[in-house]
């Protein structure tokens, strides 16, 4: 997907979704959402049920994974964090 879109939008940046970014990623998100600084249409049913519903698991190895509930999507919210995240510029996620 990178490929393509740098072709088509040369000042695109490509982000490699390692643990430790997404995570990143994620709990920025969390932090836009609950300061309220990120605001989404009440239209946009479908990304408000995914955020509402996407959970943060650690099993009993302490390993913790980030996802919807089982059967559930997270289709709309691992792409909105990427995008939340490259709303202001930051070396952490690099």
């Amino acid at each position: 997907m990178y490929d393509f879109l740098a072709n088509i939008h040369p000042n695109i940046e490509g982000l490699t979704l390692t643990y430790n970014v997404k995570e990143a990623i994620l709990l920025n998100l969390y932090n836009y959402m609950k300061s309220k600084r990120l605001k989404i249409p009440v239209d946009c049913e479908e990304l408000i049920r995914q955020l509402q519903r996407f959970q943060r698991i650690q099993d009993k190895n302490g390993r913790v994974r980030y996802e919807a509930p089982l059967g559930g999507h997270d289709d709309y919210v691992v792409p909105l964090a990427p995008a939340v995240a490259s709303s202001f510029k930051t070396d952490r996620l690099k």
